[in-house]
């Protein structure tokens, strides 16, 4: 059966508590291992006013907060992240590519790339970060030798939620896109 309140009880049935705790939204977290081989955890907050990385050592607690750019700068969501071979933290706030050196305590590389903001990143054999994007669903490689940021093109002109991506031993990049059609679409970098 249903319950249908009478407006004279509705006046009391609910209140507001207001904000139970001034925490921000975690975007995601990688444990990993500084160049001590100290366990940290690397999260991605946000918050109505900006995101930020934090960085926290697992065996003390001890929280270290890096803004981009600045404190209090008003920055787009992010997606996903990731730690590649080479020991640096990835993430797209907005369409803003970063590069975070957790040796040096700093971003080490910015671009805005104007083709979204990633909804999944993955390495290839050789090195190269890939960014998988919405809602345009273009795919952009970063060569960190070369600290060059390309988009290597759309993935699919319809599909805007590329969610998944990996790579094969010969460079090859998949995306797995949906929501709609859960399509995969194959890249060859090198052709």
């Amino acid at each position: 059966t249903a319950f249908a309140q009478t407006p004279s009880n509705s006046k009391n049935a609910f209140r507001n508590h207001g904000i139970p705790a001034p925490v921000s939204e975690c975007r995601g977290a990688i444990a990993a291992a500084d160049a001590m081989g100290n366990p940290v955890i690397m999260a991605m907050a946000m918050d109505t006013l900006n995101t930020s990385l934090l960085v926290i050592d697992a065996a003390t607690g001890k929280t270290q907060q890096y803004w981009y750019p600045e404190k209090n700068a008003k920055i787009d969501t992010n997606f996903c992240l990731m730690r590649a071979s080479n020991g640096k933290f990835y993430v797209m706030l907005g369409s803003v590519f970063l590069e975070f050196d957790l040796t040096l305590g700093k971003w080490t590389f910015t671009e805005n790339a104007n083709a979204g903001t990633a909804m999944s990143l993955t390495e290839g054999p050789d090195g190269t970060i890939y960014a998988a994007t919405y809602p345009s669903s273009n795919l952009l490689a970063f060569n960190p030798k070369t600290r060059k940021l390309t988009v290597l093109g759309q993935l699919d002109t319809t599909q805007k939620y590329p969610s998944y991506m990996v790579t094969d031993s010969a460079g090859w990049v998949y995306a797995g896109i949906g929501t709609q059609l859960s399509n995969m679409v194959a890249f060859n970098p090198k052709t």
